[in-house]
């Protein structure tokens, strides 16, 4: 008679993964969960020009604004994956505590955005994917007033942890007239003086 081992390898493994949740690299989503109706894919926010990165998932509530959170969101912004991007944060900016899928935050998102989605009680409480956080990198345009999270079973809250300023018509102005300086300069004729 032989004895089946596939049930402790299995719980082995899971157990593997689940410790692993907590040390996710940074620019990936972590593949446990990508049976979990599409959790773990870029695919979980519907964005202008779809998402650029993410990173987790991270066991907990990491929007709660602790300073153990900002340390982890900071480490996400530092790590190799994500620093070209040249964002950083000081704290959370908003957040919205929701279970639907349309996101409308009162702060104008513009440029590279880091949003924070947790889901509390995924698959039920039953998934190991509940209760966790994952962060997504997107480019929000000039301006962007709504995104739609596609995964929303268990979706607890979701929040603001970088986004770039949308500059000022005055700057956009000066802007201009200097670059509008500059090429006048250039069109002028020099003189070479002879002596």
């Amino acid at each position: 008679m032989t004895q089946n081992t596939s049930t402790p390898v299995r719980a082995a493994a899971l157990a593997l993964l689940l410790a692993a949740a907590g040390q996710a690299q940074a620019g990936d989503c972590n593949p446990e969960y990508a049976d979990a109706g599409g959790l773990a894919s870029f695919g979980n926010l519907t964005v202008p020009g779809g998402v650029i990165a993410c990173a987790g998932f991270y066991p907990l509530n990491l929007n709660n604004g602790t300073s153990d959170a900002l340390t982890t969101v900071q480490d996400i912004l530092a790590d190799a994956a994500w620093a070209g991007y040249g964002l950083s944060t000081t704290g959370r900016l908003e957040q919205i505590n929701t279970s639907v899928g349309t996101i409308n935050f009162s702060t104008p998102l513009s440029g590279l955005t880091l949003v924070g989605l947790h889901w509390g009680n995924f698959g039920g409480g039953s998934h190991p994917a509940g209760n966790v956080t994952a962060f997504y990198l997107f480019n929000a345009g000039a301006s962007l007033d709504t995104f739609t999270v596609n995964v929303t079973g268990g979706l607890s809250n979701v929040a603001i942890w970088a986004t770039q300023p949308v500059p000022e018509p005055a700057s956009w102005g000066l802007m201009g007239l200097g670059l509008a300086g500059l090429a006048l300069r250039r069109r002028q004729p020099r003189h070479l003086s002879r002596g």
